[in-house]
């Protein structure tokens, strides 16, 4: 829904918003899936088990996190060097 309002308005809050989502989900995705196999027991390749997959669900968040920052920023860059007006103000009404 973020992404059609994007779509719609032209909006870089909305632009912005809408990509935080994404990120949030994928990151929650990766988290329940380290989560997971965090809990696997330890085997011959994982002597010591598969605790430290979690730091790699923090690094790969905080990658995304990074990720979604420097689209918002070139985008936000984008729309101001073309220059800023408004669009579609009536489009959001009932």
């Amino acid at each position: 829904m973020k992404g059609g309002a994007y779509l719609l308005t032209g909006s870089a809050a909305i632009l912005s918003d809408a990509a935080e989502s994404v990120v949030h989900v994928v990151a929650v995705a990766f988290a329940a899936y380290s989560l997971k196999l965090s809990h696997k027991p330890a085997d011959a390749s994982h002597l010591y088990g598969h605790a430290k997959i979690s730091f790699f669900s923090a690094g790969f968040e905080g990658g995304m996190i990074v990720l979604a920052a420097v689209f918002i920023i070139y985008e936000s860059i984008h729309k101001w060097l073309a220059g800023l007006h408004l669009e579609n103000l009536g489009a959001a009404r009932p």
